[in-house]
């Protein structure tokens, strides 16, 4: 098993990718199983069928588990416009990916 380096082909940036880091090379250092998962979203992130990108996943051996995990968070997105002191009315999103979002 090998672990890539932040300075490797990957885009790795900020405190959480750090963290994850640690954590693996921890976990690898301690002779101990580590799995991580970063899925890279943002290429085509507003028109992106999840359906379609769960399949993938799961075809790619992705375990059942996360990719529940994943598909909640994928589904079910709503979102409103503020524009000064006014705010329009939420609507569900169909298709895309949540952008920008802090997860750990």
């Amino acid at each position: 098993m090998s672990v890539h380096k932040p300075t490797s082909c990957f885009s790795w940036t900020g405190k959480p990718s750090l963290m994850a880091f640690q954590s693996i090379k921890d976990a690898l250092d301690q002779r101990h199983s580590a799995l991580a998962l970063f899925v890279d979203f943002e290429a085509a992130f507003d028109n992106v069928w999840r359906l379609k990108c769960i399949q993938k996943l799961q075809t790619l051996g992705v375990c059942n588990n996360m990719l529940m995990w994943i598909r909640n968070f994928i589904s079910q997105r709503f979102s409103a416009v503020r524009f000064g002191n006014a705010i329009s009315s939420f609507k569900q999103s169909e298709t895309g990916l949540p952008q920008g979002s802090v997860i750990n």
